[in-house]
Protein backbone atom coordinates (compact mmCIF):
# COMPACT_ATOMS: atom_id res chain seq x y z
CA UNK A 1 0.00 0.00 0.00
CA UNK A 2 1.44 3.35 -0.89
CA UNK A 3 0.17 6.30 1.35
CA UNK A 4 1.92 9.83 0.99
CA UNK A 5 0.20 13.39 2.47
CA UNK A 6 2.52 16.08 2.64
CA UNK A 7 1.18 19.15 4.52
CA UNK A 8 3.12 22.68 4.30
CA UNK A 9 2.20 24.82 7.28
CA UNK A 10 4.55 27.82 7.45
CA UNK A 11 7.81 25.51 6.56
CA UNK A 12 10.90 27.16 6.29
CA UNK A 13 13.08 27.27 2.95
CA UNK A 14 15.32 24.30 2.77
CA UNK A 15 17.91 22.80 0.35
CA UNK A 16 17.67 19.15 1.13
CA UNK A 17 15.56 17.23 3.69
CA UNK A 18 15.98 13.47 4.43
CA UNK A 19 13.06 10.88 3.69
CA UNK A 20 11.86 7.92 5.90
CA UNK A 21 9.25 5.38 4.95
CA UNK A 22 7.54 3.56 6.68
CA UNK A 23 6.63 -0.68 6.26
CA UNK A 24 4.33 -1.96 8.17
CA UNK A 25 3.00 -5.29 8.09
CA UNK A 26 0.27 -6.45 10.59
CA UNK A 27 -1.98 -9.62 11.38
CA UNK A 28 -5.61 -8.47 11.60
CA UNK A 29 -8.05 -11.80 12.76
CA UNK A 30 -11.73 -10.76 11.65
CA UNK A 31 -14.01 -13.21 14.36
CA UNK A 32 -18.10 -13.47 13.75
CA UNK A 33 -20.22 -14.16 16.66
CA UNK A 34 -24.05 -14.14 15.47
CA UNK A 35 -24.81 -12.73 18.69
CA UNK A 36 -22.17 -9.97 18.98
CA UNK A 37 -21.25 -9.47 15.40
CA UNK A 38 -17.81 -9.07 13.75
CA UNK A 39 -14.45 -8.23 16.32
CA UNK A 40 -11.42 -7.27 14.85
CA UNK A 41 -8.33 -8.10 16.41
CA UNK A 42 -4.72 -6.80 15.15
CA UNK A 43 -1.47 -8.67 16.07
CA UNK A 44 2.20 -9.19 14.83
CA UNK A 45 2.98 -5.39 14.36
CA UNK A 46 6.08 -5.24 12.63
CA UNK A 47 7.07 -1.27 11.99
CA UNK A 48 10.01 -0.90 9.83
CA UNK A 49 11.66 2.77 9.01
CA UNK A 50 13.83 2.81 5.80
CA UNK A 51 15.33 5.43 3.73
CA UNK A 52 12.84 6.26 0.65
CA UNK A 53 13.61 5.18 -2.06
CA UNK A 54 14.50 8.39 -4.67
CA UNK A 55 14.59 8.28 -8.66
CA UNK A 56 17.87 6.98 -10.08
CA UNK A 57 18.74 5.17 -6.52
CA UNK A 58 19.27 8.69 -4.71
CA UNK A 59 17.78 7.31 -1.54
CA UNK A 60 16.71 9.33 1.89
CA UNK A 61 16.39 12.12 -0.15
CA UNK A 62 12.39 14.01 -0.36
CA UNK A 63 13.44 15.94 -3.10
CA UNK A 64 14.23 12.30 -5.25
CA UNK A 65 11.92 10.24 -3.80
CA UNK A 66 8.98 12.91 -4.94
CA UNK A 67 10.39 12.71 -8.25
CA UNK A 68 10.06 9.07 -7.97
CA UNK A 69 6.37 8.91 -7.56
CA UNK A 70 5.79 11.82 -9.86
CA UNK A 71 7.73 9.78 -13.14
CA UNK A 72 5.56 7.03 -11.65
CA UNK A 73 2.04 8.78 -11.75
CA UNK A 74 1.48 8.59 -8.15
CA UNK A 75 1.95 12.02 -7.61
CA UNK A 76 1.27 14.87 -9.95
CA UNK A 77 3.90 17.78 -11.55
CA UNK A 78 1.94 20.16 -10.04
CA UNK A 79 2.73 18.44 -6.52
CA UNK A 80 5.90 17.96 -7.01
CA UNK A 81 6.32 21.93 -8.10
CA UNK A 82 4.08 22.73 -4.73
CA UNK A 83 7.42 20.80 -2.60
CA UNK A 84 9.93 22.81 -4.91
CA UNK A 85 8.60 25.96 -3.31
CA UNK A 86 10.10 24.86 0.21
CA UNK A 87 12.70 22.08 -1.31
CA UNK A 88 14.71 24.23 -3.30
CA UNK A 89 17.44 22.05 -3.88
CA UNK A 90 21.23 23.22 -3.42
CA UNK A 91 22.33 26.79 -4.84
CA UNK A 92 18.60 28.10 -5.05
CA UNK A 93 18.15 29.21 -1.21
CA UNK A 94 18.60 32.79 -1.99
CA UNK A 95 15.94 33.08 -5.08
CA UNK A 96 13.64 31.23 -3.22
CA UNK A 97 14.09 33.54 0.13
CA UNK A 98 13.69 36.84 -2.16
CA UNK A 99 10.82 35.04 -4.24
CA UNK A 100 8.94 34.34 -0.88
CA UNK A 101 9.99 37.69 0.51
CA UNK A 102 8.65 39.86 -2.00
CA UNK A 103 5.52 37.20 -2.07
CA UNK A 104 4.65 39.12 1.19
CA UNK A 105 5.53 42.76 0.15
CA UNK A 106 9.33 42.81 1.20
CA UNK A 107 11.93 43.84 -0.50
CA UNK A 108 15.55 44.15 0.57
CA UNK A 109 17.21 47.71 -0.26
CA UNK A 110 16.95 51.70 0.20
CA UNK A 111 14.64 54.23 -1.04
CA UNK A 112 15.94 54.65 -4.78
CA UNK A 113 14.66 58.36 -3.99
CA UNK A 114 17.66 59.10 -1.51
CA UNK A 115 20.11 58.36 -4.66
CA UNK A 116 20.91 60.42 -8.05
CA UNK A 117 21.17 57.18 -9.83
CA UNK A 118 19.96 53.84 -9.20
CA UNK A 119 21.29 51.11 -11.24
CA UNK A 120 19.30 47.58 -11.00
CA UNK A 121 20.67 44.68 -12.41
CA UNK A 122 17.91 42.26 -13.73
CA UNK A 123 17.15 39.15 -11.63
CA UNK A 124 19.59 36.66 -12.46
CA UNK A 125 19.04 32.46 -12.37
CA UNK A 126 22.70 31.78 -11.36
CA UNK A 127 25.21 32.34 -8.56
CA UNK A 128 27.75 33.24 -11.73
CA UNK A 129 26.76 36.83 -11.87
CA UNK A 130 30.03 38.64 -13.23
CA UNK A 131 29.89 42.50 -13.97
CA UNK A 132 31.64 45.76 -13.21
CA UNK A 133 30.63 49.58 -13.39
CA UNK A 134 31.98 52.71 -15.55
CA UNK A 135 30.88 55.49 -14.96
CA UNK A 136 31.83 58.75 -17.42
CA UNK A 137 31.57 62.58 -16.56
CA UNK A 138 32.00 62.14 -13.16
CA UNK A 139 34.52 63.53 -10.58
CA UNK A 140 33.34 61.01 -7.78
CA UNK A 141 31.15 57.67 -7.99
CA UNK A 142 30.13 54.76 -5.54
CA UNK A 143 28.62 51.91 -5.31
CA UNK A 144 27.34 49.47 -2.77
CA UNK A 145 25.02 46.07 -3.15
CA UNK A 146 21.84 45.82 -1.21
CA UNK A 147 21.45 42.46 -1.28
CA UNK A 148 25.32 40.87 -0.93
CA UNK A 149 26.63 42.37 2.31
CA UNK A 150 30.33 40.58 1.12
CA UNK A 151 30.21 42.70 -2.32
CA UNK A 152 32.44 46.10 -2.62
CA UNK A 153 33.22 48.25 -5.01
CA UNK A 154 36.49 49.85 -5.62
CA UNK A 155 36.47 53.48 -7.38
CA UNK A 156 39.50 53.33 -10.03
CA UNK A 157 39.46 56.79 -11.66
CA UNK A 158 40.59 57.67 -15.06
CA UNK A 159 40.42 53.89 -15.93
CA UNK A 160 43.34 52.70 -18.24
CA UNK A 161 43.97 49.42 -19.79
CA UNK A 162 45.77 47.09 -17.57
CA UNK A 163 43.69 47.85 -15.47
CA UNK A 164 42.19 44.62 -12.76
CA UNK A 165 38.63 44.07 -13.69
CA UNK A 166 37.97 42.06 -10.34
CA UNK A 167 39.40 42.71 -6.93
CA UNK A 168 39.81 38.74 -6.32
CA UNK A 169 41.11 37.91 -10.01
CA UNK A 170 44.12 38.81 -11.90
CA UNK A 171 41.96 39.64 -15.35
CA UNK A 172 43.42 43.09 -16.65
CA UNK A 173 41.35 44.95 -19.47
CA UNK A 174 42.28 45.90 -23.17
CA UNK A 175 40.74 48.09 -25.41
CA UNK A 176 39.71 50.64 -23.44
CA UNK A 177 40.60 53.18 -25.67
CA UNK A 178 37.95 52.54 -28.31
CA UNK A 179 34.78 55.07 -28.09
CA UNK A 180 32.26 54.16 -25.05
CA UNK A 181 34.33 52.07 -23.32
CA UNK A 182 35.07 53.97 -20.17
CA UNK A 183 38.58 55.22 -20.76
CA UNK A 184 39.33 58.27 -18.59
CA UNK A 185 35.80 56.78 -16.59
CA UNK A 186 35.54 55.91 -12.76
CA UNK A 187 35.40 51.90 -12.85
CA UNK A 188 34.00 50.86 -9.87
CA UNK A 189 35.63 47.25 -9.23
CA UNK A 190 33.48 44.64 -8.09
CA UNK A 191 36.06 42.72 -5.14
CA UNK A 192 34.10 39.86 -6.20
CA UNK A 193 34.73 38.14 -9.72
CA UNK A 194 31.13 36.09 -9.35
CA UNK A 195 28.41 36.97 -7.16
Amino acid sequence: MHILNVYFINLPVVTRSDCTQVDVTETFTFDYDPLDGFSVTVSDVDIEFNACQGLNNNNNDLSAYVARLETEGKVTLAQKNELKKYLVENGNCDNAIERNLASKGISRGFSPDYYDIVVEFPATETSQFVHGICVVGATEAHAFSDTDDNLFYQPIPNFQNGEKLWGDRTYTVTGVEEAGLCEGGIFLQPNLHKV
